[in-house]
């Protein structure tokens, strides 16, 4: 769940108090580790390791825990960043067939490093 400065969860409601409550959250550790893998081809065990060393907190740019608006959006090392990049390599992998040889360069690439 997203939350507010005070920590409250928030839903997503429409209209303009669905608005307001969008326009400041966070992401807990916790969030990432359940949304990332339900939503994107990770495996959690992976995440949670690369999280440990070191993914975690070059998301969590200020050290509070939490990965806020402006963590989310840093350009050189953001969670938005990460998951931009990720997509990119998850995206139409080339024809193992026709092309063995791209096929195994792309998986290569998609490793987390």
């Amino acid at each position: 769940p997203l939350r507010g400065h005070a920590g409250e969860a928030h839903s997503h409601g429409g209209g303009a108090a669905g608005s307001r409550q969008a326009a400041s959250w966070s992401l807990s550790r916790e969030d990432v580790e359940h949304v990332l893998p339900a939503s994107l081809p990770i495996d959690p065990k992976m995440l949670a390791s690369a999280l440990d060393a070191g993914l975690w907190a070059a998301w969590d740019g200020d050290g509070d825990g939490l990965i806020s608006q402006g963590d989310f959006f840093e350009p050189s090392q953001g969670l938005l960043r990460w998951l931009l990049m990720h997509l990119r390599r998850a995206e139409h992998p080339p024809d193992l067939e026709a092309s063995p040889e791209a096929w195994f360069a792309h998986a290569a690439a998609a490793q987390p490093r």
